[in-house]
């Protein structure tokens, strides 16, 4: 179970979740907004128009996940 929670953590962090500067002073703010787009803001002009659609695509989309717990063969 450890391993598919990793790779969903890893997805949400990248793609979902944005700093949120409530408590802290305004020169230690980061940019509000989800990893991957920061990523694409500060680096846009190396990556490539696919790369960058499929960032764009992920972040712009609400996180879900789903996975098999058990299965009925007999089904």
């Amino acid at each position: 179970m450890r391993k598919e929670l990793d790779s969903v953590f890893i997805s949400w962090f990248l793609n979902a979740w944005a700093p949120d500067n409530a408590e802290k002073n305004q020169r230690d703010h980061l940019t509000e907004m989800p990893v991957g787009l920061s990523f694409l803001a500060e680096n846009e002009a190396e990556v490539d128009p696919f790369a960058k659609r499929f960032i764009e695509e992920c972040c712009a989309r609400l996180y879900s996940f789903l996975m098999v717990a058990d299965l009925d063969h007999g089904a």
